[in-house]
């Protein structure tokens, strides 16, 4: 009953947001949060700030509400780069790896193997210190919303996910 009432809880938020969409991620812990993905969340919201736009990949440990277990941890690598005077996102998960293959990626294997598709389609946008690439449906509807702040003192980027209408992604990346 609860992941049906998360997925009522996440449809009427994409809906509501379907053309605008929110600087920072709208109740993110809506549902209950465990307390990994709300010291994140806590965290992105008090001293994150907007990440650095010099090209740089990240990879890390995220967690899920939704349709996986929060208590699982998977694996994503983004890239933050510069693209025809733009600056751009693109990113890959992995789910259930027993490790972190990402870890040793710099950007040349990051521009390499993280789809062209992003370069197009993913120009951030910056407001609130806070950098978010939304993906559309082809009816103007976002499909993904991705927001980054970046911890000033650690340099990790503070990565909030919504994926569809079925999960929020929270992960903790670290700057390679």
């Amino acid at each position: 009953m609860k992941k049906i009432f998360t997925l009522f809880a996440l449809a009427f938020t994409f809906s509501s947001f379907a053309q605008d969409v929110p600087s920072t991620p709208p109740n993110a812990c809506y549902t209950g949060c465990t307390e990994t993905q709300q010291r994140l969340l806590t965290e992105f919201e008090t001293v994150g700030v907007l990440p650095d736009q010099s090209p740089a990949v990240y990879s890390g440990v995220c967690n899920h509400l939704g349709m996986y277990s929060p208590d699982v941890d998977h694996y994503s690598v983004v890239l933050l780069d510069q693209h025809q005077g733009k600056w751009t996102f693109g990113s890959i998960f992995s789910f259930f790896a027993p490790e972190n293959d990402f870890k040793d990626w710099g950007l040349e294997k990051a521009r390499a193997e993280i789809s062209p598709y992003w370069k197009e389609h993913s120009t951030l946008i910056t407001e609130d210190n806070t950098a978010r690439a939304v993906v559309r449906y082809a009816n103007g509807t976002p499909a993904y919303i991705y927001w980054m702040r970046q911890n000033p003192v650690t340099k990790e980027l503070l990565y909030i996910t919504y994926a569809g209408q079925v999960m929020i992604s929270f992960c903790r990346l670290q700057q390679h």
